[in-house]
């Protein structure tokens, strides 16, 4: 069989995806939106399918499929929706836009879940419309809003509503301030259940409860628009769970889950019998609860949220019966001048308080911080009042307001408590212009207490590092970085409790040293603040202090601040009001806690000092941006996008950028991250769901029978033929047969399935916008991203590709903004890569098991040449072996002379022992400019994290992938040592900034252009800084910190920088000297006269050396002789540089290459040493495979294949088709090859294979 030259194209066979039988079918049909041949054959496609809307291709498809598909159930929603939407346009005038569609296909749909957006977005609109359009389809609807207020709004809107449309519905709303014959009319239309849609509020939920459930009421759907005042009462929680028709009995085993996951955990930490029996009774209430909530429809949820704050472990229940959980934002849309001031005294900040209420005129909001209380804001509102300022307290109601509203008052006075009055629930763009917080919002707690918890107590610990010492912050830390996130969470419980752990164990250990260090913080903050010159001591994010002789810790509340700084810009005409916020502090200290705490929810935020402002001409701009629209930021309408991901811990990293995010479960394993991303530049707006595909979700299938090791080929074309990916979650194998039964130990339930992965990104998809795949930016990366495009095409509006090399909340933004289609160039690189890969492989081991019956044994075209050069250099090195002297010099380097002949090594020991010093017979000093080196590659990182940490190059890969995922460093699977722009910024601030020395500075690219770049630090943070920041909680990981996290780190930011500094001037000196009658000689920098970048990445430099050369002779510290050998044995850092030089390996298979050679039993690595030793099995597989197969292993074969895979990917097909029919013939030459694998009569292994295969050959044909 022979193929085609010019006639292979990129096109493949999935065995499980036709969106109606889910069996075969071709990346062809996938790509335009169809079903297999066989559910739609050629003749009953659509024409012009390639040019449809996306609702028009679905509902072409749906007329031409029979029975019930999901195509019938997509054009089913598709009508549904454009009806929904006409209701829309009759009330608004104008449809959905972007992200109100995505909400309504999950409504329609009858999802539960949560709405986390900032205001203004269109939440409300959206679930009044809803409300309107179930209620016109005989549901019963319940709208639960947080103040009384709302409830007449809503019942206002939802009237206008029903009478634009047409539509029959009676509303409801409670308010307790009517007369007593109105709410008594009201109750008794709810006891009756005479409404359609009834609006109240949450406090009317919690107190008349009673009424509701003997009234019979049982809800269709409760929408709660702003869940917070939901979430403050848990108890309303299973109160608006009963009313969807969950029982008690429900609620109760939920909630008794939620407890036990808990108990699991911590009876795991602390090794309790009872942690066996915990599992069990999870098991069985867990398939308890399944059978209850399939017994009979619930009602549907949606909880809408601006912030979205949880309290205690009630709102659990949304995950465990409803599939969802409530997030909140970080990333706030806001247009807010901040700023402080300074002021010396309560007296000082009175004056200035009413100095600038003047200035500023009317529509202000004052609010004292909680720790003054109430008492204090009367005192407030009455000193403004003496001033001739109209000022009314507001601390609960809407009396005030509505004063402020009529012109009756100016200023309004209050408490910046979270759920005060005038903190949450009020949008009046117009009226409410700016605020004046009256010190820090703020929380206050007994020092003791705060230390309660663990984290705390470390933060806290290694900010007072200097004063408790640095070795015992140290032991505290490595003591909990070895516990199990299990025992952290024990103890924090035994430090809450004060309950030490019984017996001796790692938790015990870590509690007494965890209350050692409480007791140091305690008495090192008292004496701090008692010396006389501090009143408040910063802690990381917090702030110690003396009241009334107690040490207490102010915690800074930056949502508080948030919130009410929220009021004075708010949304109108899809502009942003500007507004302006000043905080009045007599504490520098509180000021800075605050704005680091700010930093993790506004992007970019900063604190201007408001000495120097101009408080009447800031009153003109806020004037005019409600008049004209004029400093109002414009957004864009927001737009819900689906942003795919290889790595759990990536996508929760991206999420964790802008905020808690909400997830949302699909069975249980496949979680989607959903959360609110904005770019501040563009003023683009985007709801980000996003979701880990967990690597590769489609590989070769490996049943026998199908194509040669999963390929079909045909008389001109190859088709790969791919099947879904299980991993054993018993025995961990990792296998892409048709069958779901593991092939290593038979396991057939506890199987991890990508399948289902790809069925959830089909369900997200078509509720977004646009699907974007962010897969890894190599071709690796692009092949994943190719099949996810071809999952989700039939069920996508638009599929792009975005990457980015460094995994920062400015480069996922950046990223948002170049999208680009997918590289079929590189694709198909990846593709036909596999390809040799499992032909060659695949192949070689089966003859590997014939011939040495050992099922485990394997080989691969790269493994196989890095095992001979590893069996080589064993082999010099044997031939080799002899004695090795090593002399230590006094405060130099070691010398090492190595004899054949054990008497020659012998009489050099003796003399050196004898005379102990070594004469300079002659030196030579030179003045050289050494030149920095270029920052790391993959291959240097592992080099040098071999060498220098002792790291196996797995482990070092690991490390590095847990870094560039938690956004430390740049993608660490790299050949390129290209700096960029950014890059040289980052190093310009360190050497400039932090450094102080801009003279050093010397920028260098160290490539071409391009996208690739080296491995480098994303910000300009040293080792010891970020260890510092993520002690004291300033940066936060997803992945917990280790000491060596930091070590690799620290390699990779040091090897960076100096890569940007000049040269340093060094002193090399040449030594000859004389042991005995011995000759020796050396070579060694012996001192840094300029120094440049070796003050950050320090050369081996023997400075002391240079007074025993003026002397003439060097004292030895040490002799030693050993068995040895004139060759040195591979590292595996050497291996992997050996791989890169002779272009055999790529970064994303450099480690994978060594770690499948161990993996096999062929080299070990030596236990002192870390060399790498061929084993007998190692070395006879290579002797067999090289006599038998030498050209298809030969290292030149290899070299090339990898290089035409090179050319395939920056031009694309080229000479494919001959260098795929040269393998080919190798392989038969060898008899690696069985031609009936090839012939199609094997595809009635999958039904529907064939037709799929044809078709391919049809189009190419035709």
């Amino acid at each position: 069989m022979y193929l085609a030259s010019n006639k292979l194209f990129l096109n493949a066979v999935y065995t499980d995806l036709c969106p109606v039988c889910g069996g075969p079918i071709s990346s062809g049909r996938l790509s335009m939106g169809l079903p297999c041949s066989t559910c739609l054959p050629e003749s009953e496609i659509p024409k012009n399918i390639g040019s449809m809307r996306f609702e028009d291709r679905i509902k072409a498809i749906a007329s031409r499929l029979k029975g019930v598909t999901v195509y019938h159930y997509l054009s089913s929603l598709i009508d549904e929706y454009r009806e929904l939407e006409k209701l829309l346009v009759k009330c608004i005038g104008k449809g959905f836009w972007s992200l109100q569609r995505t909400w309504a296909i999950r409504l329609l749909r009858n999802e539960s879940f949560a709405i986390t957006a900032p205001t203004g977005v269109g939440k409300t609109t959206l679930l009044l419309i809803y409300a309107v359009y179930m209620a016109h389809k005989g549901r019963k609807v319940y709208m639960l809003v947080p103040t009384e207020n709302l409830v007449d709004q809503t019942v206002s809107k939802l009237s206008d509503f029903l009478s634009k449309t047409g539509i029959k519905a009676r509303v409801l709303g409670y308010k307790s301030r009517v007369s007593a014959r109105v709410k008594e009319e009201i109750l008794g239309r709810i006891r009756s259940l005479d409404y359609d849609i009834l609006v109240t509020t949450t406090a009317f939920l919690s107190r008349r409860f009673d009424l509701l459930r003997s009234s019979g009421a049982r809800f269709d759907v409760v929408l709660v628009d702003d869940a917070d005042s939901l979430l403050k009462n848990t108890g309303n929680i299973d109160k608006v769970l009963m009313l969807l028709g969950f029982t008690e009995e429900e609620l109760r085993i939920a909630y008794e889950l939620v407890k036990l996951k808990m108990m699991y955990g911590y009876a795991l930490s602390i090794k309790s019998e009872d942690a066996v029996d915990i599992a069990l009774k999870i098991e069985e209430l867990s398939l308890k609860l399944n059978e209850m909530r399939g017994a009979s429809p619930r009602g549907q949820l949606i909880i809408a949220s601006a912030t979205g704050r949880q309290i205690g472990l009630k709102p659990k229940l949304f995950k465990e019966l409803l599939d969802f959980e409530v997030g909140s934002i970080q990333n706030y849309m806001r247009n807010v001048i901040d700023t402080y001031i300074i002021v010396k005294s309560p007296g000082d900040r009175d004056e200035k308080l009413l100095s600038i209420v003047r200035k500023l005129g009317r529509g202000g909001i004052i609010l004292v911080s909680r720790d003054m209380g109430a008492g204090e804001a009367r005192r407030i509102t009455e000193y403004l009042a003496s001033g001739g300022v109209r000022a009314a307290l507001a601390l609960s109601g809407k009396r005030a307001v509505d004063k402020l509203v009529k012109g009756e008052v100016d200023v309004l006075v209050g408490v910046s408590s979270y759920y005060g009055t005038l903190v949450r629930g009020i949008d009046l763009p117009l009226h409410i212009k700016y605020v004046i917080f009256i010190g820090v919002p703020k929380t206050k707690i007994e020092l003791r207490k705060g230390l309660q918890s663990p984290v705390r107590v470390l933060r806290i610990a290694a900010s007072l590092a200097g004063y408790i010492g640095e070795d015992f912050v140290n032991e505290l830390t490595r003591t909990f970085n070895r516990l199990s996130p299990n025992e952290k969470q024990a103890l924090r419980i035994m430090m809450m409790k004060n309950e030490a752990p019984n017996g001796e164990s790692r938790l015990s250990k870590a509690y007494d040293l965890f209350r050692a260090a409480v007791e140091k913080i305690y008495d090192t903050a008292w004496r701090l603040l008692n010396n006389g010159n501090n009143k408040f001591l910063l802690v990381g994010t917090s702030v110690v202090t003396i009241i009334d002789n107690q040490l207490y810790l102010i915690v800074p509340d930056p949502l508080s601040y948030i919130q009410a700084s929220g009021r004075t810009s708010r949304f109108i005409n899809n502009g942003m009001t500007l507004g302006l916020a000043v905080t009045l502090e007599t504490s520098e200290e509180l000021v800075e806690s605050l704005r680091r705490r700010l930093e993790w929810y506004l992007y970019e935020f900063s604190f201007r000092g408001a000495g120097n402002l101009d408080f009447e001409a800031i009153r003109k701009e806020l004037d005019k941006s409600r008049e004209d629209g004029s400093n109002n930021l414009l957004f864009k309408p927001a737009r819900a996008v689906l942003i795919v991901v290889e790595s759990p811990t990536k996508a929760k990293t991206i999420a964790s950028f802008f905020g808690r995010p909400a997830r949302r479960r699909f069975g249980s394993r496949v979680l989607a991250y959903e959360t609110p991303i904005i770019d501040a530049k563009t003023r683009e707006a985007y709801l980000g769901i996003i979701i880990a595909t967990r690597g590769h979700v489609y590989d070769l299938v490996s049943d026998e029978k199908i194509g040669l090791h999963g390929v079909v080929l045909g008389n001109s074309f190859i088709a790969p033929v791919y099947a879904s990916i299980k991993k054993c979650l018993r025995c961990g194998e990792q296998f892409s047969s048709l069958s779901n039964k593991c092939p290593k130990c038979g396991e057939e339930r506890k199987l991890l399935l990508s399948r289902d992965v790809a069925l959830s990104l089909r369900a997200l998809a078509f509720e977004v916008e646009e699907v974007l795949l962010a897969t890894d930016p190599d071709s690796e990366g692009e092949k994943i991203a190719w099949d996810i495009y071809n999952v989700v095409a039939p069920f996508s509006r638009i599929i792009r590709r975005i990457e980015f090399h460094e995994v920062t909340k400015d480069a996922i933004i950046q990223a948002l903004r170049e999208p680009r289609s997918v590289n079929e160039n590189k694709v198909l690189s990846q593709v036909f890569r596999r390809i040799t890969d499992r032909w060659i492989g695949f192949s070689s081991s089966e003859k590997l098991w014939e011939v040495f019956d050992k099922r485990w044994l394997g080989s691969g075209r790269v493994q196989v040449p890095v095992l001979g050069w590893i069996i080589n250099r064993y082999n010099s090195w044997k031939a080799s072996r002899g004695y090795v002297v090593k002399i230590k010099l006094s405060q130099g380097p070691v010398l090492r002379k190595f004899y054949r002949d054990k008497n020659d090594a012998s009489s050099l020991v003796e003399e050196a022992n004898r005379i102990r010093e070594a004469e300079i017979v002659s030196y030579k000093d030179e003045v050289k400019q050494a030149m920095p080196q270029p920052p790391l590659t993959t291959d240097e990182l592992l080099l040098l994290a071999n060498y220098k940490l002792g790291l196996p190059s797995s482990t070092a890969m690991k490390i590095a992938q847990e870094l560039f995922e938690s956004g430390l460093i740049t993608y660490h699977r790299t050949d390129s040592t290209r700096v960029s722009t950014a890059g040289i910024g980052i190093a310009r601030h360190y050497i400039t900034n932090v450094l102080g020395k801009p003279e050093w500075f010397a920028p260098r690219t160290w490539g071409e252009g391009g996208a690739h770049e080296a491995i480098r630090p994303t910000q300009p943070i040293s080792p010891e800084e970020l260890w510092r920041r993520y002690m004291e909680g300033l940066i936060k990981t997803v992945i917990p910190l280790t000491p060596l996290h930091i070590k690799l780190y620290d390699l990779i930011f040091r090897r960076f920088m100096s890569s940007q500094m000049k040269p340093s001037m060094i002193v090399e000196t040449e030594l000859k000297m004389k042991i005995g009658q011995n000759e020796l000689s050396l070579t060694t920098c012996t001192g840094v006269i300029e120094d440049g970048f070796t003050s950050v990445w320090p050369l081996d430099c023997h400075e002391q050396l240079r007074r025993y050369i003026d002397a003439g002779r060097i004292p030895i510290e040490s002799v030693l002789m050993e068995r040895g050998s004139e060759v040195t044995l591979f590292k595996e850092g050497e291996v992997v540089r050996l791989m890169k030089e002779k272009k055999i390996g790529r970064p994303s298979t450099y480690a994978k290459t060594i770690s499948s050679l161990k993996r096999h039993g062929y080299i070990i690595e030596s236990r002192k040493a870390r060399f790498l030793v061929p084993t007998r099995t190692g070395i006879e597989v290579y002797d067999y495979l090289m006599r038998n197969y030498s050209s298809i292993f030969a290292e030149s074969r290899t070299a090339e294949l990898e290089e035409s895979l090179r050319k395939i990917e920056e031009n694309g097909v080229g000479e494919l088709a001959l260098l795929m029919n040269s393998l080919l013939m190798e392989l038969r030459e060898y008899g690696l090859v069985n031609e009936e694998k090839q012939l199609f009569e094997t595809l009635i292994v999958i039904p529907g294979l064939r037709n799929e295969i044809e078709s391919l050959d049809y189009s190419l044909s035709g």
